[in-house]
């Protein structure tokens, strides 16, 4: 027998959602530090650090949620077609109201 290691292929799946839960993670601790900062002059270096850094993961997070939704797609509509409309009624409803709260937020 041969003791060379079996070399297994790249899990593309398993990097996405982990670089998801990273991307997560900094976007958290930099939210947390811009409204730590809130009310600090906007022109410190401090505030513009933790600004830049939290656009700049906030992007990454959504990249990374794409490519996650689209690498699970098949995962996804066969859980899909095991829910109720309930759920995906409330689910829709869930997401609206989300989205209309980003959107309200923005005024």
């Amino acid at each position: 027998m041969s003791n060379s290691a079996v070399k297994k292929p790249f899990n593309t799946r398993a990097f996405v959602s982990i670089s998801l839960f990273f991307a997560l993670l900094w976007l958290v601790i930099s939210g947390m530090q811009v409204g730590a900062l809130d009310g600090a002059p906007a022109t410190t270096q401090a505030a513009q650090f933790w600004k830049a850094i939290h656009h700049i993961t906030g992007a990454i997070f959504a990249l990374f949620a794409i490519i996650h939704i689209v690498k699970n797609w098949t995962v996804l509509k066969n859980h899909l077609k095991k829910v109720s409309r309930e759920t995906v009624f409330g689910i829709l409803v869930a997401v609206i109201i989300g989205v209309l709260g980003v959107i309200g937020s923005q005024f």
